[in-house]
């Protein structure tokens, strides 16, 4: 069985206090987020697909 493509989705970091720190828009094509001018620290990953939304904690170690 053949998946559809989902097309573009938002991924957006947050600091863990809920501020925006980045906002990406993704697809199949381009799905890499580079975090290297982002500082250590712990931060909230969310990803907004079809109107779901999916977060995970997350820890960035330079």
């Amino acid at each position: 069985m053949l998946e559809e493509p989902i097309g573009d989705y938002k991924a957006t970091l947050l600091a863990t206090n809920g501020q925006l720190i980045q906002s990406y828009t993704l697809n199949e094509q381009s799905s890499t987020i580079d975090v290297s001018e982002i500082q250590s620290g712990a931060y909230i990953f969310v990803i907004e697909i079809d109107g779901q939304r999916f977060e995970k904690q997350v820890q960035i170690v330079k």
